[in-house]
């Protein structure tokens, strides 16, 4: 976790990025926090409501820990799941092999409720597709859809990711999609190994 914070305190740009791109495509639930003053946690769903609620807290203080739980409640935060996944030599999903992913689904629970704990939390669904070769679905076939969770607590330098379950809601691929994803997956391999012999010339 130590890592990420220090990512995340190289990028204050990210706070911007949070609120300005993400929440009008994400779906945001923020729970604000409990103060001095007896104001109690409240559940905001509505944009316009938790941007009012961002700016209230930015007028206080713009470098509270508080704060700094905005710069994290975006995409970048899944980076590291999907990199796990993608590109390690035990990942789930092999890119060489003409295997793709998307994101979708995705909320974010940011939670000041508890002081001491701010955190947030988000789910989403990771869909895998492999290459197909037609016109439909952008040239892709999904195959499987992996839904996880990622819960980060910078104030406890708490990171925790898992996957929740696997779910294969797409009909059976058929002899005909199966050749077409076998074709498409020769031709990836054979450019792969052209280009790889090409470098090596080069080289």
């Amino acid at each position: 976790a130590k890592s990420l914070i220090e990512y995340y305190e190289s990028r204050p740009e990210l706070t911007q990025y949070t609120v300005q791109k993400e929440l009008e495509r994400i779906r945001y639930t923020v729970y604000t926090h409990n103060d001095d003053a007896g104001t109690t946690t409240k559940k905001l769903t509505d944009t316009t409501d938790i941007l009012d609620y961002y700016h209230r807290q930015k007028e206080k203080d713009d470098n509270t820990e508080l704060m700094f739980l905005w710069r994290c409640s975006n995409q970048s935060l899944l980076a590291d799941v999907i990199t796990a996944l993608t590109y390690s030599t035990e990942g789930l999903i092999r890119p060489n092999m003409g295997a793709g992913t998307f994101v979708r689904d995705l909320s974010m629970e940011v939670n000041f409720s508890n002081n001491e704990e701010p955190f947030v939390h988000a789910e989403f669904c990771l869909t895998i597709s492999i290459p197909a070769d037609d016109t439909t679905n952008n040239g892709r076939l999904s195959l499987t859809d992996i839904y996880l969770e990622v819960y980060f607590c910078p104030k406890r330098d708490t990171f925790r990711a898992q996957i929740k379950r696997i779910s294969c809601p797409y009909p059976a691929l058929n002899k005909n999609d199966i050749h077409r994803a076998a074709k498409i997956l020769v031709l990836t391999m054979s450019s792969s190994q052209r280009s790889l012999s090409s470098s090596s010339v080069t080289d």
